[in-house]
């Protein structure tokens, strides 16, 4: 087995020269690969699936908590107050000279 980073920066052609390596590293460890493609921006990220189980239990962990529902209720009224200035808008925009 290689011996890669476990979170590492890789372009498409790094990533695609040293695949099944790195598949069977993050398939056995904890880590992630951000694979980048050529305009220099990450296109994507290769995780375990052990990983994405624990991000996944924090998120509904998270999610329980009470800062969660109220910053949740605060984006609904924001949203619903949006929603009704949209309604209130005139259809045809107004010229004024």
């Amino acid at each position: 087995m290689s011996n890669h980073a476990p979170f590492q920066r890789l372009s498409v052609h790094q990533f695609h020269s040293e695949l099944l390596d790195l598949l069977r590293d993050i398939a056995c460890k904890t880590g992630r690969i951000e694979i980048v493609g050529d305009n220099g921006q990450c296109d994507c990220v290769l995780i375990s699936k052990k990983e994405l189980d624990g991000l996944e239990r924090a998120l509904d962990v998270l999610a329980e908590t009470h800062e969660v529902k109220a910053l949740c209720d605060h984006i609904a009224q924001f949203a619903q107050m949006d929603n009704e200035l949209d309604n209130e808008m005139p259809a045809e925009p107004v010229r004024i000279e």
